[in-house]
């Protein structure tokens, strides 16, 4: 299953998937999705939950389209203003979303349905899907503390960029550059689109470095370009 997390960006809050292993089998996914959500990462660089801390699932329950999310009263302390309680919802919207026929979470408050949590949006209607909440450049693969024995990697993610171009980077354990790839996605400027790059370069054991950035269309006019960073191991 997945859970999403918050990666604050230089000027902007934005959305990253992590991948949560089940402890043991369970029926319910959902609610242990939201679990996830409600601990934050474990492991995943730079990534964080914006639940308030103290907060627990208490129910999960969902009735066709909608999946409706139950929590503790911890969670009415505000994390952050106007854009962590957006990247909140949006971490519930994802997480909910993840699973066939959802469209929308709705929030309960020990079991109340509310109105208001941090003062800045309207929770009386379910929180859905904003594709535009994710990074810019996400790297699914290879997931952060990955274990490679192999003399490669390939390199895979989703992106949403200028012209679809981004520049992915290998890098030695002692930071130098192993190799550089110009990458064009599926798509990009106003959609995600996917991303994969093959490596051959790992000599070494030791803790490597996958970078995918976006180019700078505006030449240092607007918002530094976005970079994702994943470490893995290399046997």
């Amino acid at each position: 299953m997945t859970a999403w997390f918050v990666r604050s960006a230089e000027t902007a809050l934005f959305l990253e998937p992590v991948t949560v292993q089940l402890e043991e089998p369970t029926l319910g996914v959902a609610r242990a999705a939201m679990d996830a959500v409600m601990r934050g990462p474990s492991s995943a660089e730079g990534l964080e939950t914006l639940a308030p801390p103290g907060t627990e699932v208490l129910g999960v329950d969902r009735d066709g389209a909608l999946l409706t999310v139950d929590l503790s009263e911890e969670v009415r302390t505000p994390v952050g203003g106007a854009a962590g309680e957006t990247a909140f919802a949006q971490q519930l919207a994802w997480t909910g979303t993840q699973f066939e026929g959802v469209e929308g979470v709705r929030l309960l408050v020990g079991g109340t349905a509310v109105e208001e949590l941090w003062g800045h949006l309207d929770w009386s209607l379910p929180v859905t899907r904003d594709d535009f909440a994710l990074s810019p450049v996400i790297i699914e693969e290879p997931e952060s503390g990955a274990e490679i024995t192999s003399g490669s990697v390939t390199a895979s993610g989703t992106a949403n960029v200028f012209e679809a171009t981004l520049i992915v980077r290998l890098l030695r354990p002692d930071g130098s550059l192993a190799e550089e790839a110009v990458v064009t996605a599926s798509c990009g400027t106003g959609c995600r689109g996917t991303w994969e790059q093959a490596f051959a370069s790992l000599e070494m054991p030791g803790e490597w470095v996958i970078e995918a950035e976006e180019t700078d269309p505006s030449d240092g006019e607007g918002r530094p370009p976005f970079l994702a960073r994943v470490r893995f191991q290399v046997q």
